[in-house]
């Protein structure tokens, strides 16, 4: 008895001074949608049961695809663009002005995806990891670098209204965007109820933002992965992991934790459940350093 309590104070206190502090919020807290990969067939696994529409793209171990390479956290998506596979989510963001409400993930919302793309892609082409079915207020896509001879690549997410892949209608705009290497990108909007302003993260960082848009210019009733609005070009081509969709926008703080928990583990219950506090973990210490010095008076 006595060695237990010892432990519990020790782990206690030590826990309790040196535990991370993963946000205030839960990253479970507004999680609308998430898609892990690890079954047969792609399937919505946050417990909401959105219909994901499936046009050929497979979740296995990836072994005998381009080199056997691993998924973020297990397995992956494998996007073929020669076979023009993509995926629908059937969760909308925005309004149109005739609809009475707004579509599940309103005007704030968040949206993470892990991609990988093959060196084979050629240099000029536009592949889209991800675009709203009807427009492109949310987007996110990669194309050769055309000022450059080196095939490197850049990645973009377009500013509201702009219609054009360039520096000055882009949130973000880089030649850091490589081949064949996992990376992940999160977007989030974030609404005051009149107008909403995007943010670009690549890798846990904050790397864009966007000037604010109109609420009411906001809409889409579907997302797609692994191609643009129009569903029928510009596919992805490689491997997609850890998808996931919040109805709000999650902080700067919460996007990091986010990025060390799916880089190790996938988004999961278990890794997302909220740890216990400072205080809790301090109580504890506290309580079997009572009970170990009241034994001692006995």
């Amino acid at each position: 008895m006595k060695h237990l309590l010892s432990l519990l104070c020790a782990t206690g206190m030590l826990a309790g001074l040196v535990q991370p502090a993963l946000g205030s919020v839960s990253l479970l807290d507004g999680l609308s949608f998430y898609l892990d990969f690890e079954g047969s067939a792609p399937v919505d696994t946050s417990g909401k049961n959105v219909v994901v529409t499936n046009s050929g793209v497979t979740s296995n171990t990836l072994t005998g695809h381009y080199g056997a390479i691993a998924g973020v956290a297990g397995n992956a998506g494998f996007f073929n663009r020669a076979d023009k596979d993509w995926l629908q989510i059937g969760l909308g963001y925005g309004k149109l002005a005739a609809d009475p409400a707004p579509q599940p993930l309103a005007y704030s919302f968040t949206i993470s995806a892990w991609y990988y793309m093959q060196p084979e892609s050629a240099p000029t082409d536009r592949l889209f990891l991800y675009e709203g079915d009807v427009d492109y207020d949310l987007s996110f896509g990669i194309r050769g670098d055309l000022a450059s001879s080196n095939g490197s690549y850049v990645g973009t997410a377009y500013n509201p209204g702009k219609t054009n892949y360039d520096v000055s209608n882009a949130a973000y705009y880089d030649t850091t965007t490589n081949e064949g290497a996992w990376q992940q990108v999160v977007e989030t909007f974030s609404s005051d109820g009149t107008t909403v302003t995007k943010k670009l993260y690549l890798n846990g960082e904050l790397v864009g933002t966007t000037s604010t848009m109109a609420q009411g210019s906001l809409y889409s009733p579907a997302i797609n992965l692994g191609t643009f609005r129009d569903n029928n070009g510009r596919y992805w081509d490689g491997f997609m992991d850890e998808v996931g969709l919040w109805n709000r926008a999650l902080t700067d703080v919460e996007i990091s934790d986010l990025y060390d928990l799916t880089y190790i583990d996938g988004l999961s219950v278990t890794s997302l459940a909220p740890e216990p506090s400072r205080a809790v973990l301090l109580l504890l210490g506290i309580v079997g350093l009572h009970l170990r010095r009241s034994r001692r008076r006995a």
